[in-house]
């Protein structure tokens, strides 16, 4: 019993250790910045190396080229441009560094059945000094399994962050795929410069990124991880085996 249980979840962990690695070839080849604007040419946008929004841009006078009610549209548009750039510079460097290739390696070996990655050492011990007991741990396990669609629902690749500006007349919503909305209100902003305009922006992002973060830093896929480690740890230590 104790060996299929070991079996398996060395199995998922082989599995998520080659996806891991793929991610973080593939994140190599990113891009370090890329631009982008809305469609009149007034509102520029720039992405950092995560794909998240870096900095703003904005034409002097862009009330002549652009109406306050479509600022903030202009705004995602030109973000969106700048992250349909970032992606076909990203493709051509994944494919010009051969990382296709290592993909169907991995999935080959995956299909094989190869050797999986070596467990990691078990987590210490409690504060009171007693190891986890074998049913508590995988009874974790099977708790953690039966709610995996809570989990995919509020993962770190669904999670959002919001801010606002100073006065509250411009909010941004981030995902970790880039700037999802960006709202402005538009009798304020008709009487902003350009400058005025970014410093709202600037200010609404660090707001942003910081809620954004902390999403990311409660995702449960977290916990999941921690669960199958200590299951793990346990399972291929015989002394805490023996102690549980």
């Amino acid at each position: 019993m104790t060996d299929d249980i070991v079996s398996e979840l060395s199995e998922l962990q082989r599995h998520a250790s080659a996806l891991r690695g793929l991610i973080v070839a593939a994140q190599a080849n990113a891009p370090r910045s890329a631009e982008g604007s809305d469609p009149t040419g007034t509102v520029w946008a720039t992405l950092g190396a995560d794909g998240l929004p870096a900095s703003l841009f904005v034409q002097d006078g862009w009330q002549r080229r652009l109406s306050a009610e479509r600022f903030g549209a202009a705004v995602v548009e030109a973000f969106a441009a700048a992250t349909e750039k970032r992606m076909a510079a990203w493709n051509a460097a994944l494919e010009d560094g051969g990382w296709l290739s290592t993909v169907d390696g991995v999935r080959a070996d995956l299909d094989r059945g190869g050797p999986g990655p070596s467990v990691a050492a078990p987590p210490p011990p409690p504060a009171n000094g007693r190891p986890g007991r074998l049913d508590d741990v995988l009874n974790e396990v099977l708790t953690a399994f039966d709610n995996v669609h809570e989990v995919a629902g509020r993962s770190a690749i669904t999670a959002q962050g919001s801010g606002v500006s100073g006065y509250h007349k411009l909010a941004l919503r981030l995902s970790r795929a880039g700037l999802v909305a960006c709202e402005v209100d538009a009798a304020w902003a008709s009487q902003q410069s350009s400058d005025a305009m970014v410093a709202a922006f600037d200010e609404a992002l660090s707001r942003a990124k910081a809620d954004l973060a902390a999403q990311v830093a409660a995702d449960p896929e977290r916990s999941l991880d921690r669960v199958l480690g200590e299951a793990l740890g346990l399972l291929n230590d015989p002394r805490r085996l023996a102690e549980s």
